[in-house]
């Protein structure tokens, strides 16, 4: 009986260790919720956070850099930078409001300022598509 308890025991901690993994691992990989202002002062808060470790403006850096930066400011943000991105290039063009507006400006980040063709090797062939659609749609 001692036994059966053991392996119970052992089973229910395996599968509370999978499932607290799996939570967290959902939670690091989602989106910015878009159009959730409370989304945005988290990642505003992050962001000054963020530049506080670094010796100078985030708009000075590389590009390779930035996108390191802002990779950063989402994770500390409790969200995915490159899941945001696909997010938002799936916004319909009538759901876009000033959230929108204001997040394509973190996302777009990393190739601020530069001329996107000499920047695109920072990006995959998938974001590249995203940051396509999102310059249509995201005015």
């Amino acid at each position: 009986m001692q036994k059966t308890l053991l392996i119970i025991m052992l089973i229910s901690a395996c599968i509370f260790n999978l499932t607290a993994c799996e939570t967290s691992k959902q939670t690091r990989n989602s989106a910015a919720p878009l159009g959730d202002k409370n989304a945005l002062e988290k990642l505003a808060a992050a962001y000054d956070t963020a530049s506080k470790s670094i010796p100078t403006s985030p708009v000075q850096l590389k590009p390779e850099a930035r996108r390191r930066f802002v990779e950063q400011v989402f994770h500390e943000a409790g969200y995915d930078y490159a899941a945001t991105l696909q997010a938002l290039s799936k916004v319909k063009p009538e759901a876009v409001t000033q959230h929108h507006k204001d997040i394509k400006q973190l996302l777009f980040l990393p190739h601020y300022g530069t001329v996107f063709e000499e920047t695109k090797s920072i990006y995959s062939e998938q974001e590249i598509m995203a940051i396509q659609l999102i310059d249509s749609v995201v005015k």
